[in-house]
């Protein structure tokens, strides 16, 4: 794993920016944009580039990222810090422009027996990151009729999901294509830590996706930070 500074040192790009949000000057913006294709990153080796500079004593409420060039396709990066790589987010997938929640993608064909009134049918699909208190969200290609759906992060990159029959009768689904995304549960790029210390905003690069390189793509790093030392 090699841990890069050529955002945070000056190497690349233009100083990173600060927006006051209030005529105290006690919250704030930051960020800043980067170009992977100045610095690569090798997501077999997890490769680390720090990117925001937090000053000791800021509170950091919320990081998210937005992406105006798109990546290749299933290049993903964890979010995080010095002391948490994916604190702020798992997983983020960088290969369609626009504003990002950390979310995982999977989902496979089932075709569920015949359900008799009161019972329920489960199934096991795989979705590469998902942990045990992750949010699920299902969906299914064709409609469910009185059936119910839910689905739940049972283990390790293991999402369940039922289909449950309270209609009065049997029923049987024709098979499906069933949709699944997983929204980590530390997430929406949610912060709510304290720095104490000086520290950075990071991306890592992951193989949550695939094991690809990211190399291309532009993505812009926000945080809004209050300053604790202001704040009194």
């Amino acid at each position: 794993m090699a841990t890069y500074t050529s955002y945070t040192d000056g190497t690349y790009g233009s100083p990173q920016r600060k927006m006051y949000l209030d005529s105290k000057k006690i919250e704030y913006v930051l960020s800043k944009s980067v170009n992977f294709a100045n610095q690569n990153l090798d997501a077999g080796d997890a490769d680390v580039l720090r990117v925001l500079s937090i000053p000791a004593n800021t509170y950091i409420k919320e990081v998210w990222l937005e992406v105006q060039t798109a990546a290749a396709a299933n290049a993903t990066v964890d979010v995080g810090d010095g002391t948490d790589v994916d604190f702020f987010g798992n997983g983020m997938f960088l290969d369609a422009t626009g504003y990002l929640a950390p979310s995982l993608v999977g989902g496979s064909t089932w075709d569920a027996a015949t359900i008799a009134d009161g019972n329920e049918e489960v199934q096991e699909f795989t979705v590469d990151g998902a942990a045990l208190g992750d949010h699920v969200i299902m969906s299914s290609s064709v409609d469910v009729a009185d059936l119910s759906l839910v689905g739940q992060v049972t283990a390790a990159d293991t999402v369940t999901a039922q289909l449950g029959n309270w209609s009065g009768g049997n029923l049987d689904l024709a098979s499906a294509t069933f949709g699944i995304v997983v929204v980590k549960s530390q997430a929406h790029m949610t912060g709510g830590k304290l720095y104490t210390s000086a520290d950075t905003i990071d991306l890592k690069a992951t193989t949550d996706g695939a094991d690809v390189n990211i190399t291309t793509g532009v993505v812009e790093v926000k945080a809004i930070c209050r300053d604790m030392k202001r704040l009194g």
